[in-house]
């Protein structure tokens, strides 16, 4: 009998200290529809033009996320960066190792890939269940990548950046033709491969102040007919100094959902691009993903203190990502 009390004492204790250990390495979300509800569903994300500071920043931030129980993000097949040469990887790479302390993406999670094709995006989208895109890409004339998809060793492509590059130094280029040519083509690769859900970021302003291209870009997501989160910052996008993911989120946001034709006056309150990223993989947590949304999203200012999360940052794929997740389920 004392030995039975003895086994039955032992098992308590390992089944509390599990439990505890289970809290740490779980976020806390309040009631989540999208890939946060099933987190044993592990769902594979990639995302497009991770050369760029904005998408460098969302794939660190997925890539902590698929390490941690509770985000339903997996971390084994993704998430996958899109780009269209060896020199997107590079500059993805350097924001991992600065902002992410050391992380960094290897050649099998980067994909390169040849954009002008709907059949070679398509193939680099296998497997994966949701996309995250923009919809004006910063642009950079490169030679394409050996051994790779080149027909003759002088073929030219260009790299594709969400939303600038990663580093001030190189010499970016804007079309409008050649970002709608992406985004077209991403689209139609979604629905060849079944994408589950898309997540686009509004980003024209940040290249043409008077642009007003909500209404069209909703009209060709409608029409891919891929259930989506429309993100459209009210505000210029600007980094924030030296940030790292133990910094974590900077600004508490206001997010509305949007007239889907409607094109709204611009704020003048920054919206930080570490902060917005933060918000687009929140997004995939939190809101259902069988339906679609266009959300407006607006700087309230610096994020209050007693907002602020008290727990380690090991324990959060980003500091502080528990109040998004709270203004985005509001909204489901």
């Amino acid at each position: 009998m004392g030995k039975t009390l003895l086994q039955a004492h032992i098992l308590l204790c390992l089944t509390s200290q599990l439990c505890a250990a289970f809290s740490m390495s779980t976020p806390s979300f309040s009631n989540p529809k999208g890939c946060g509800a099933k987190p044993y569903e592990k769902k594979n994300v990639a995302i497009l033009g991770c050369g760029g500071y904005l998408g460098a920043m969302a794939y660190g931030y997925l890539q902590r996320a698929g390490s941690l129980y509770g985000t339903g993000i997996a971390g084994l097949k993704s998430p996958r960066s899109i780009t269209a040469t060896a020199i997107g990887s590079m500059n993805l790479n350097s924001v991992l190792g600065k902002h992410f302390v050391l992380a960094q993406a290897d050649e099998s999670f980067v994909k390169l890939t040849d954009m002008t094709s709907c059949e070679s995006i398509a193939t680099r989208l296998q497997g994966m269940d949701a996309v995250i895109m923009c919809t004006r890409f910063g642009l950079e004339n490169r030679p394409v990548t050996a051994n790779t998809y080149e027909k003759t060793p002088n073929d030219k492509t260009k790299e594709f950046y969400m939303d600038k590059p990663a580093r001030s130094s190189i010499a970016m280029e804007d079309s409008m033709e050649y970002s709608h040519m992406l985004v077209d083509n991403t689209l139609e690769a979604c629905k060849m491969v079944g994408i589950q859900h898309v997540v686009v970021v509004e980003t024209d302003s940040q290249f043409d102040r008077a642009a007003e291209v909500t209404a069209s870009n909703i009209d060709k997501l409608n029409a891919a007919g891929i259930a989506y989160t429309y993100v459209r910052p009210q505000g210029e996008l600007k980094n924030f100094r030296d940030h790292t993911y133990i910094k974590g989120i900077q600004q508490h946001m206001t997010v509305s959902k949007s007239d889907f034709s409607a094109n709204t006056a611009g704020s003048t309150q920054s919206i930080y691009r570490e902060d917005l990223s933060a918000m687009m993989v929140q997004s995939l947590i939190s809101l259902d993903w069988t339906q679609s949304r266009c959300l407006d999203v607006h700087s309230d200012g610096e994020l209050a203190d007693n907002l602020k999360t008290a727990d380690r940052p090991d324990t959060q794929w980003c500091m502080n990502s528990a109040v998004y997740g709270k203004v985005l389920e509001q909204l489901n």
